[in-house]
C-alpha cells in the first residue's frame, strides 16, 4: 500500500484482465484447465504485443539444467553475519508453514508440529546443498493447489516431475509469461482462504485472539508478509506469554 504512486497502469491492466478472465472461467467453466488456458493466452498476448518492451515484467529466460549438489563454503565471519537473518528465516518460515497447515487442514486432520518442523529443517538442509532459496510452505501455492482440486500429497510428485521437464526441456516456453498473470493467480487462489466467519468467532470467544488475527492481517497488507508475521507473532507473545 505504500507504493501505490509507482503503479504501472499497463501492468495493472494486464493483471486485472487476467484476474477477470480467471474469475469468469472459474464461474462458467470450472472443469476446464482455466489456469493453463489463461497462461497460454497471456504468453501469446505478451509476445504479440511486446508487453515487455512496454514495461510489463515477464518471467524471462529460464536456464536449462539441474543444479549440482555441493557443500557450501564455511567462513566464521560470514556465519556470524548471517546468523540474525537465519534466525528470522527459521521463525518466520516455520510460523508461515504452520499457518498454511492450519488453514488447509480439514476438521478431522491431526496436525503434528514436530513433524512439520522436521520436514521444514530437512527441506532447508537440501536447499543449502543445492544452492536454492530457503524453503517454506507457501500460502499462495497451497491455495492454488487446493483451488485446482488437489486432494492428496501425490500432487507434489506430479508437480516435481513437471518442474523437471520445465528445467530440462520446456523452460524457454515460459519466456513471455507476464508476471501480472502470476499475481492474478495468487490473488484468486488466496481469496478462498479468507475466512471472515472464523475471525468473528474469535472475537466472540476470545477477543485477544481476534485482535491478533486482525492486526496480523492489516500489518501484512500494509507492510508486507515478513514484517506482518513478525508483528503478529510479537503481539501474540505479548498477550499469551
Amino acid at each position: 500500500l505504500f507504493h501505490l504512486e509507482h503503479t504501472h497502469l499497463l501492468t495493472l491492466g494486464v493483471g486485472l484482465g487476467c484476474l477477470a478472465t480467471l474469475l469468469i472461467l472459474r464461474r462458467f467453466a470450472k472443469h476446464w484447465p482455466y489456469y493453463l488456458i489463461v497462461a497460454i493466452a497471456a504468453m501469446l498476448v505478451a509476445w504479440l504485443a511486446d508487453l515487455e518492451g512496454r514495461g510489463v515484467a515477464v518471467v524471462g529466460e529460464v536456464e536449462r539444467g539441474l543444479p549440482r549438489p555441493h557443500l557450501p563454503s564455511f567462513e566464521l565471519d560470514s556465519a556470524i553475519a548471517l546468523l540474525p537473518g537465519a534466525v528470522s528465516i527459521v521463525v518466520i518460515g516455520y510460523a508461515s508453514s504452520m499457518s498454511v497447515v492450519r488453514a488447509m487442514a480439514k476438521i478431522d486432520d491431526r496436525i503434528d508440529p514436530d513433524r512439520e518442523l522436521f520436514a521444514f529443517a530437512a527441506a532447508n538442509l537440501a536447499s543449502g546443498l543445492s544452492g536454492s532459496f530457503p524453503v517454506s510452505s507457501g500460502m499462495a501455492r497451497s491455495a492454488v493447489a487446493a483451488d485446482a482440486g488437489v486432494r492428496t500429497r501425490l500432487a507434489g510428485v506430479f508437480v516435481a516431475g513437471f518442474m523437471l521437464v520445465v528445467l530440462l526441456v520446456a523452460g524457454p516456453l515460459f519466456r513471455w509469461l507476464p508476471q501480472p498473470y502470476l499475481a492474478a493467480v495468487v490473488m484468486l487462489a488466496a481469496s478462498s482462504l479468507i475466512d471472515v466467519a472464523s475471525v468473528r468467532t474469535l472475537f466472540r470467544t476470545k477477543q485477544s485472539d481476534g485482535f491478533v488475527a486482525l492486526l496480523t492481517f492489516v500489518a501484512t497488507l500494509a507492510i508486507g508478509l515478513e514484517l506482518g508475521l513478525l508483528v503478529g507473532v510479537g503481539t501474540a507473545l505479548l498477550f499469551f506469554v
